[in-house]
């Protein structure tokens, strides 16, 4: 991949966003980087930054904006972040129940993979990568969070994961995105009822990169990919942020860029339509860019970002009054004019209250940073406490203010190891730090955290993702008022059929893997009181179930919706088959009879009528 020099337009807007998310060389053991930028400078492969988090250009979007050419999909070997060089993959044919397979690693809450002793897929091969990059919570019953995933082809695509107070479910489906080709990434969610939510982000194909919005209605996402939403067909653009107080408002921030520069960006909706606020913002004679953007009302809103004054980055907002927008880029907004600083992150619970996160440079290494708005005066918070590690870099990406009284900001911080989550809480009075071990799925596997949201003081999620040495899958951080809980199921990923991989299943409940199938256990060599007839896979969360002769279910990383185990049939089952959202199963019997469970429908069966031959299987629809 060839590297974008820093000296150029677009190399200074990127500087600014790059540590967020660049990603350590695959030659080292620690994520760390030259934070000058001189190997995006001379173009060394060592240290390749892909700016794909959620305040960040993917990939695409570099090659886009550079001409240069560069591959969709997964980076390159030197930008993959170092984590466990364990295969996480049954190798081809390998038996659940020898020796290697019996061997396992946990790779998330509940999850659990055979690691082969040989052989098996390289990491990352034929996988897809996940990751979310926003969300927003209208109770503890309503969370949409948003992001992407890397299909079959190496594409980027839109991904909605909703959270209805008990589950998550995932939607991936093909009218999220522009078009299978295009590389496609949403990167904040606002929403403000159930029935009402608006996403934005970015597509392109390989020479235009152009803004992109998605609105839910209740029961639908609808696409907006019009020409209109960009500043032009010819420049590159980037909506990194969104903030809606009604149906009928909302501010969309990021930035558009050119050879000849960069300017941030405002998109305003008024119910009907969206239109570029008050053209483009930047100070004369710097690189603008917006990050984030939070409206209390539809008369005050605040953007966040940075500019860059030809030697650091320094803290910007943009204010909204209703009409117009206003530039704020004093040097108290930031540490000092001789230290980087960038904000990421803008959370306002009044007119009277924000709360902007972000980073500075103090020379040595990245620390947190907080500004808070009383109402007239931004103060700013620097302090030591805030970061996780005086030694190491910490980085705030997002934040969120339920009250004047409680807010928690969130983000990662590296170690020697991989980076790991953070965050912050605050009680109305000084902030508090957490950035334990329980936040992370490991200390050997990179964990990031992009986006947060809080409902009340009872209730926040905060997204994300981790990579478990194979690809990288979506992570929730859920605050249920005194503890922190994470969640990094397979199911929060997208598994849609297009991975290439197959499983069999044997009489006596051995399994057996093939290419991306994951091994997730199995009944082998164990007792049956009937033979295993029949397997179907979980395209909810990747997993699988096994069901005897008898109706007995045996469920792998696949919930267990019911059974016919232990009661009388009139003839023995021959097979089964799940619903496509993987919440529901049926069996059918050799003579014909269907038994579903779950949400699977029952739409008739053949039991009872003459058959010229038994039932051998079946399929769904």
């Amino acid at each position: 991949m060839t590297a974008v020099g820093s000296e150029t337009p677009l190399g200074r807007v990127l500087e600014g966003l790059r540590r967020v998310v660049c990603r350590a060389t695959i030659n080292e053991a620690s994520t760390k980087w030259d934070k000058r930028g001189s190997d995006l400078r001379s173009g060394k492969s060592a240290l390749a930054c892909s700016v794909v988090a959620v305040l960040s250009v993917p990939a695409f979007v570099v090659a886009a904006m550079t001409a240069v050419v560069v591959t969709h999909g997964r980076p390159a070997a030197a930008e993959t972040l170092v984590t466990s060089q364990t295969r996480i993959q049954s190798a081809p044919g390998e038996r659940d129940h020898s020796a290697a397979a019996e061997r396992r690693v946990r790779v998330g809450v509940g999850a659990t993979a055979s690691i082969a002793s040989e052989g098996g897929l390289p990491a990352g091969s034929g996988a897809m990568d996940n990751r979310l990059t926003g969300i927003s919570c209208v109770s503890s019953l309503f969370c949409v969070a948003v992001g992407s995933y890397t299909n079959s082809g190496g594409t980027l695509q839109n991904l909605v994961l909703t959270w209805n107070g008990s589950t998550w479910s995932v939607d991936a489906s093909s009218t999220l995105s522009t078009a299978a080709t295009d590389s496609n990434r949403l990167t904040g969610v606002s929403c403000v009822s159930t029935t009402f939510c608006v996403a934005a982000g970015v597509y392109g194909g390989p020479s235009s990169i152009q803004n992109l919005i998605l609105t839910w209605n209740g029961s639908t996402w609808s696409l907006d990919s019009a020409s209109s939403l960009s500043t032009s067909t010819t420049h590159a653009n980037l909506l990194t942020g969104i903030s809606c107080t009604s149906t009928i408002f909302c501010a969309a921030t990021g930035f558009s860029t050119s050879q000849l520069g960069s300017h941030g960006l405002v998109l305003t909706w008024d119910g009907k339509s969206w239109s570029l606020t008050g053209g483009m913002f930047s100070v004369p004679g710097t690189q603008a860019t917006l990050t984030g953007v939070s409206c209390a009302s539809a008369t005050f809103c605040v953007a966040t970002g940075g500019n860059f004054n030809g030697t650091n980055y320094q803290s910007s907002l943009l204010t909204w009054n209703g009409k117009a927008w206003a530039s704020n880029t004093s040097a108290a907004l930031s540490t000092s004019p001789y230290q980087d600083n960038f904000l990421t992150g803008i959370s306002c619970a009044s007119t009277i209250y924000c709360v902007a996160s972000g980073y500075y440079d103090n020379g040595v290494n990245d620390q947190n940073l907080v500004l808070a708005f009383n109402g007239s005066s931004w103060s700013l918070n620097s302090a030591g406490s805030l970061s996780a590690s005086q030694s190491e870099n910490n980085f705030l990406v997002g934040v969120s203010c339920a009250s004047s009284s409680f807010c928690v900001a969130a983000g990662y911080y590296t170690t020697k190891l991989a980076n790991q989550n953070a965050v912050l809480q605050w009680n109305g009075s000084s902030w508090s730090l957490d950035s334990s071990s329980s936040l992370s799925t490991s200390g050997f596997e990179a964990n990031l955290l992009s986006g947060v949201s809080c409902t009340s003081a009872t209730f926040c999620a905060a997204v994300g993702y981790f990579d478990n040495g194979a690809n990288e899958q979506d992570l929730v951080v859920s605050w249920n008022g005194s503890a922190w809980v994470l969640d990094a199921a397979p199911a929060l990923s997208s598994t849609l059929a297009t991975l290439p991989g197959y499983w069999f299943v044997a009489s006596d409940g051995g399994i057996f893997s093939f290419g991306d199938a994951k091994f997730y256990g199995s009944m082998g060599g164990k007792r049956l009181n009937a033979p295993i007839v029949g397997m179907a896979a979980d395209p909810a969360t990747g997993g699988y179930w096994f069901v005897a002769s008898d109706g007995g279910i045996f469920s792998f990383n696949a919930p267990f919706l019911g059974s016919m185990g232990g009661r009388r049939l009139n003839a023995p089952i021959v097979g089964m088959a799940s619903s496509s959202d993987g919440r529901g199963y049926w069996f059918v019997a050799s003579d014909g009879g269907i038994f579903s469970f779950g949400d699977s429908a029952f739409d008739g069966s053949m039991g009872g009528k003459p058959l010229n031959a038994p039932i051998v299987n079946m399929a769904a629809a």
